[in-house]
């Protein structure tokens, strides 16, 4: 990988919906982009080389058509979610066709990432789940989907004054209402996200 050691230049987009791209710094081989959203920040690295910008890789090299669908962050006009979930869990979900809003033991509502927070299993063990032990394999599998509708979600920061968001759908999910993008291990990659 090529070192990058020129400045970034300040870059300003607007999409015309009050949504403000700045390319904010750049150091040795990562940029980061900052966006401004009419209630929240976020930001999240891309890789140059030289002038080119590949795409942002949160899967690493493991799945190309994964990365691009994360890179779009919606599909067919909808958010892209993720629901992370440990094996015993994944196992329910893909017997049932469905992920339940109510579980024994469990929080109403339906813990979700946006596509952005393509957490790896120890990512999400220390910034979703703050090192819990009850929660230690509860990243090991994971859904990307978008739903077939408009949802109505609750999005807000997992703590006061963090940039981790959690968003929470209140009913079940059933497979018929999303359009799953994937479904398996979570594959992840550690600080894809820095």
């Amino acid at each position: 990988m090529a070192q990058v050691t020129q400045t970034a230049r300040c870059a300003h987009w607007d999409g015309g919906k009050g949504e403000n791209l700045f390319i904010s710094t750049l150091s040795n081989r990562k940029i980061n982009l900052l966006f401004y959203f009419t209630h929240f920040s976020f930001h999240f690295p891309l890789t140059q080389v030289g002038n080119y910008m590949p795409a942002w890789k949160p899967t690493g090299n493991r799945d190309s058509l994964l990365n691009t669908r994360l890179n779009a962050g919606s599909w067919n006009g909808r958010p892209i979610y993720i629901h992370l979930t440990s094996a015993a869990g994944y196992t329910a979900i893909n017997l049932n066709k469905r992920i339940n809003a109510t579980r024994t033991g469990g929080k109403n509502g339906i813990y979700l990432s946006p596509s952005y927070q393509c957490f790896s299993p120890a990512d999400a063990f220390t910034l979703l789940f703050f090192e819990n032990a009850l929660y230690q394999n509860n990243a090991s599998h994971c859904l990307v989907f978008s739903f077939n509708f408009e949802a109505e979600v609750e999005d807000n920061p997992i703590s006061s004054g963090s940039w981790v968001r959690e968003i929470i759908y209140r009913r079940d999910i059933t497979f018929p209402e999303i359009t799953i993008l994937y479904r398996g291990a979570n594959i992840f990659v550690d600080g894809n996200w820095e």
